[in-house]
């Protein structure tokens, strides 16, 4: 969805891998608010935009992402998350490390709740010591953070990995991990 002449629409979308049926230029800011609607109708809408003519489709969308530290106040104020980067797969990257997250989270819930289960059930009905309760919930505890803290080596996170890396003295020279960077083939 753009604003932009038809042409300059279909050679961006060629390079995002877009059907020309799929994209749609020339658009007005009430056409665009028109067909998130149209969207919303089939399931959940996320709208990326930048400039004023995308203020009102950013805030009718479910969720509304203005793109880069130069988009216009009206499109930072209008959405629900707003990126500094003008990198796209930034924001796929990030849409993948959210939906990590979420499933980390059901992941660490899921292990709590087993764990306080069998912890309370052997202290009720088979006499647990009070000592190894205490044990056995603070070693879930340190589990569910440990799992948590997988998060920090996520691609996405690639800087962080980095600056790890040079406080354990590990010279980029000395190793290679094809996700950092690309190929230089």
């Amino acid at each position: 969805m753009t604003g932009d002449r038809r042409p300059v629409a279909e050679r961006i979308g060629a390079e995002l891998g877009l059907s020309k049926s799929d994209i749609h230029a020339e658009l007005l800011p009430q056409d665009k608010v028109r067909l998130v609607e149209q969207m919303a109708k089939a399931g959940k809408v996320a709208f990326v935009g930048h400039g004023v003519n995308d203020a009102a489709a950013l805030a009718r969308a479910d969720v509304g992402i203005a793109m880069g530290a130069a988009g216009s106040e009206v499109a930072l104020q209008a959405a629900d998350v707003a990126l500094l980067s003008e990198d796209m797969a930034r924001l796929a990257a990030a849409h993948r490390l959210a939906r990590r997250t979420g499933q980390i989270v059901r992941q660490n819930l899921t292990f709590a709740m087993i764990a306080m289960v069998v912890l309370v059930s052997g202290a009720l009905f088979f006499d647990l010591p009070l000592p190894l309760a205490v044990v056995g919930y603070e070693g879930g505890t340190v589990l569910v953070v440990l799992n948590g803290l997988r998060l920090l080596f996520d691609p996405i996170r690639s800087d962080a990995h980095s600056s790890l890396l040079s406080i354990l003295g590990v010279t980029p020279n000395s190793w290679k991990i094809d996700h950092f960077a690309p190929d230089e083939a």
